[in-house]
C-alpha cells in the first residue's frame, strides 16, 4: 500500500483525507483564481468558460498519473475514484461556466444532472467505497 491508501485500521476522517487529492484541487484552485482574475479584467474575450473546462478535463485526466507518479496511491482502481471526485467536484465549483457553454439544449439538463451527481457521488459512492476500503 503507498502512503495515501486507505487502511482498514483508519477512521473515517483519515480515509476521507486519504482520498482527496489536495495537490491536484491546489492547482485547480489557482488555476481558478487567475481565470477569475483574468476575465475580471475584461481579458480572455468570454474564454474563461472554456478554459475552466479545459483545466477540468486535464486535471482529470492528470490526477491518476500524477497520484501513481509521486506514490502517494499505489492502486489504479483508487487514482480513477479520485480523479472521479475531483472531476465531479470541480464542475459542481464551476457550475454557471459549464452550463454556460454546453451545447443547445444541455443547459437546462446539465443545470439538474450536475448537483445531482455530486449528490449521489458524495452521499452514495464515496461512503459505500471508504467503508468497502475498509474491510480490505
Amino acid at each position: 500500500m503507498g502512503a495515501g491508501d486507505v487502511r482498514p485500521t483508519d477512521t473515517f476522517a483519515e480515509k476521507l483525507a486519504k482520498i482527496l487529492p489536495a495537490e491536484i484541487t491546489a492547482v485547480f484552485l489557482a488555476i481558478k483564481s487567475i481565470i477569475d482574475l483574468v476575465a475580471r479584467g475584461g481579458g480572455g474575450g468570454g474564454l474563461a468558460p472554456y478554459v475552466s473546462f479545459a483545466a477540468i478535463l486535464f486535471l482529470a485526466v492528470a490526477t491518476p498519473i500524477f497520484l501513481q507518479l509521486t506514490g502517494h496511491v499505489q492502486r489504479l482502481a483508487l487514482a480513477l475514484f479520485l480523479s472521479i471526485s475531483f472531476l465531479i467536484w470541480s464542475v459542481n465549483i464551476e457550475y454557471s461556466n459549464i452550463i454556460s457553454i454546453a451545447p443547445a439544449g444541455w443547459g437546462e439538463i446539465l443545470s439538474y444532472l450536475i448537483p445531482i451527481l455530486l449528490i449521489l457521488w458524495a452521499g452514495l459512492a464515496l461512503p459505500v467505497y471508504l467503508v468497502k476500503s475498509g474491510k480490505e
